[in-house]
């Protein structure tokens, strides 16, 4: 059976209107500058649906999340997918990358937790090909006293030889001494002029958004996520 085809329309909790796939929207007012209200990417010619009226746009995968989810970080609280920020400056900082964003994010008003997306759907394990006899667990905070520690709240990476602090890390668990930045983690070595192309071939994601000059990744299949 192939994938089944996107729907001519949807409705979405974040928009009082439906959105209508853009494959059926006329070449001349698909414009390929529309981004993504979710990630802030550009369409890419991935499935998409737009509001034209009010200059609304989404991708499909985006339009896919669940509006609460149960993560490791909070073990007392569901996640509720919010499209703005709570606080009155309109931006938020990102508890796992550390990174601000002024658009969607998982929240939780009790503890203060606010998530990237995509930070929301970071595995809980990777593989790297610098330290291939172990795999790198996901891990909330650094790790006291080991190798790859500067100060109590920042570490070396182990890939990139740079500085990380107050986010979360990739840590190997069993020999203790390797930490690495989330997306230093989940790319190969070899540097790549194309990051879209090169994480979807080599790691199997999609990249659905980059909020300043930070990669945000769109995980299919995850350890960590509970969907309710």
């Amino acid at each position: 059976m192939g994938r089944p085809k996107p729907e001519d329309s949807i409705r979405h909790f974040s928009h009082p209107h439906p959105l209508f796939n853009s494959s059926l929207i006329p070449q001349d007012q698909s414009s390929s500058s529309f981004c993504c209200v979710f990630c802030k990417l550009k369409f890419l010619n991935l499935p998409s649906y737009s509001c034209k009226p009010c200059n609304y746009h989404i991708h499909l995968k985006c339009s896919e999340l669940p509006q609460k989810i149960r993560h490791p970080f909070d073990k007392n609280h569901l996640l509720s997918l919010i499209p703005s920020p709570k606080y009155q400056e309109g931006r938020f900082r990102c508890d796992a990358c550390g990174k601000e964003g002024d658009g969607f994010a998982y929240h939780c008003g009790d503890c203060g937790i606010d998530l990237h997306t995509v930070c929301a759907n970071m595995p809980s394990r990777v593989t790297h090909q610098s330290h291939p006899h172990h795999q790198l667990s996901l891990t909330f905070s650094v790790p006291p006293g080991g190798p790859g520690s500067v100060t109590a709240s920042s570490f070396r990476c182990c890939i990139c030889r740079g500085l990380g602090s107050n986010s979360w890390l990739y840590s190997c668990r069993e020999c203790g001494g390797f930490d690495a930045h989330l997306l230093c983690a989940r790319r190969k070595l070899a540097a790549t002029t194309n990051l879209v192309q090169h994480v979807e071939q080599i790691i199997g994601l999609v990249v659905v958004g980059t909020t300043k000059g930070y990669g945000l990744l769109l995980i299919t299949g995850l350890e960590t996520l509970t969907i309710l």
